[in-house]
Order: structure tokens, then sequence, then C-alpha cells
């Protein structure tokens, strides 16, 4: 460990110390003995591997987690520079090396407080750490964990996640760990339009899809992409911000211009309209998905839901009425007879 500074809060002094990822992985490396990273067995890729198998450990003669244990940060840079090198048409030199920057750019950080008692969160310090410090009544000192992003490393996770992405248009993983990148940097825009060239990449490939580790996916193009797209949107609902609401509605549009026959799509198109508070368009894109799907329950009562609160009374009663007498959820027919109820029908 190397010190990396001091700072103030109150009465209590802090030291702060940088955890070294390199000399934890030397320190356990030390212990046992082994090979030079140059020397490490490269062969090709391995034709249909089982997921029952360590395709790693067969290709390179340990496994990743042996890679990363024996080996310190250098040596694994070596390791992926010339894998990269002797397999630049292999997918997972270069996913690999995307993820191990990603895993990388977040520095592990150890902060030490000598408080009197209590718990509290420090204020920023010089290296821009936060760490929550504890100690007992006796004034022990406490050690808590936190970690701060190394743009560097960022920079060049995303970079190999880009190059993979023009070189394996057909590896579907890519898109969902860029997405999930972006998403975690608050990014929005920069993640519907991962999944905007997701749109046109694998449904423009001649190459049948992947996902981790070669394997081959079955499921069709318009299911993988719809799969992506809702599960992102999900996770832009759950943030509150006028750019996720935004990011939202987008990525609720690109579903609907290229998947416009799935209910699924226009039904996230309502939930993002009725987000924010367009009503009429959120009215619109139900009805659209009613008539791909018309016996699907959730489209129904959202139909009838907007029908109601745009006073069309008699297309809600319609709807609330076949809720009532077609849906296996008794919330949504309790909801039904709720608004009946109050439009005066019984």
């Amino acid at each position: 460990m190397t010190l990396n500074g001091r700072s103030q809060c109150g009465t209590a002094s802090f030291i702060v110390l940088l955890i070294s990822v390199q000399g934890i992985m030397l320190t356990t490396a030390s212990t046992k003995e082994k090979i030079s990273v140059d020397a490490l067995p490269m062969k090709p890729v391995i034709s249909n591997p089982r997921p029952e198998l360590d395709w790693f450990k067969a290709r390179f003669g340990l496994t990743w987690d042996e890679l990363a244990e024996k080996y310190n940060i250098e040596e694994v840079d070596r390791f992926l520079l010339r894998w990269r090198i002797t397999f630049p048409d292999d997918p997972e030199a270069w996913i690999s090396s995307a993820n191990w920057n990603w895993q990388q750019s977040e520095q592990p950080m150890i902060y030490m407080s000598t408080t009197e008692g209590g718990a509290y969160i420090t204020g920023e310090g010089k290296d821009g750490s936060v760490g929550l410090h504890r100690s007992d009544e006796r004034g022990n000192e406490f050690f808590s964990v936190g970690s701060r992003t190394d743009p560097a490393r960022l920079s060049e996770a995303l970079g190999f996640f880009q190059n993979a992405q023009q070189r394996f248009p057909y590896r579907v993983d890519i898109y969902e760990q860029l997405a999930s990148i972006y998403l975690t940097l608050e990014q929005y825009e920069k993640a519907v339009e991962t999944l905007r060239l997701m749109s046109r990449s694998i449904m423009e490939t001649k190459h049948s899809l992947q996902g981790v580790n070669y394997k081959t996916v079955h499921d069709s193009r318009e299911k993988v992409l719809l799969s992506l797209c809702h599960r992102v949107s999900v996770d832009l609902f759950q943030v509150e911000s006028k750019a996720a609401e935004d990011a939202q509605l987008e990525l609720a549009l690109l579903m609907t211009r290229t998947l416009p026959n799935n209910a699924i799509a226009w039904n996230n198109l309502v939930a993002a309209y009725d987000r924010v508070g367009n009503k009429t368009a959120a009215y619109q894109a139900a009805q659209k998905a009613y008539q791909i799907d018309p016996k699907d329950e959730i489209i129904v009562v959202n139909l009838a839901k907007y029908c109601f609160e745009l006073g069309f009374r008699e297309e809600a009663i319609r709807h609330y009425r076949w809720i009532i007498n077609n849906s296996k959820r008794s919330d949504l027919k309790e909801r039904a007879r709720a608004d009946l109820e109050l439009l005066g029908v019984k």
C-alpha cells in the first residue's frame, strides 16, 4: 500500500490508503510458482465449445481466475494484447480485454478512521474519494472500502467494446455490456444509441447470433432485440431524471419503428408517453397495441384506463367489461369494477 494523503473532517484525522491491486496480485502470485505470461500456451478457437467445459483453460492452460490471481496487472494486459494480436478475429479476445479494463477502471480504496465513536461519511478527499468510517466506543479503528473511477481504463474498456462491436456485430452481449456501462455512467442517450446500432446490425448480419463464450443464440433476432430494449427501458423507468425520461421515450419509439407489429413494443411506448404526461399519445399507442393483440389483458386494461381518463366512456365500458369476463387476474377485475362504478355502470 502507498500513502496517498490526509484529510480533515471536524476534529478527527484520517489516513486514506490506495490499495494497489497489482501489489495484492503480486503477493498472491509470489506464493506460487508461475511461468512467464509470454510463455502461456495460446490455442485457436475451439469449435463449438460445450458449456460444461472450461474453454479458457483448454486454450490457455489456466482459468481466467487463475490468470488474474497469479499475474499482476501489467502481465494480464500483456497477455490480452498477445491474444488480440495472435487471434484478431476472435471476439472473446476483444470482449475479455474490454471487461478486464472495465473491472480495472474501478480503483478500490481503503479508508482508515481514528474517530472516538459512531459512524459517519467523510467529505470528498484530495483524491476525490468518499468513504464510510466506523469505530467502537473506545476509538478502535475500523476500515471500509470504496472506489473511484480510473478514466484511462474506462476509456480503454469502451474502446475495446466499440471495436468488438464493429468487428463482431453478431455478438449480442457486446451491446448489452455497452448499454449497461452507459447506464451506470448516466449517459442515457449513448445507451439508446447503442441499441439503435444493435437494431440495425443484428438484423443485417449474415452471421448466426452469439452470446457469451461463443454460445449460439437460438431466439429470433426480433426477440433478442426486444428483450434487451425492454430491460433497458425498465432500468430507465427507475431513474428519476428528465434525461432518463427522454431516453425511455426515444428507446420506445425506436422499438416501434424497428418492430412495428410487436404489441410489447407499443405497450412500452404507452408507458413512456404516460411518464412524460402525454395521455393522448399514450392512448394512441395503446390502441395500436390492442390492434395487434386484443386478447392481452394488460394491453386491454391500459387502453381502458386512457379511455376512462380521456372521457371515451363507451369505449372504456366495453374494455372494462371484457376484463371482468376474461381476465384471470383479480386485481385487474377489481380495477375494472371500480372504474365502471365511477362511470355509473353496475
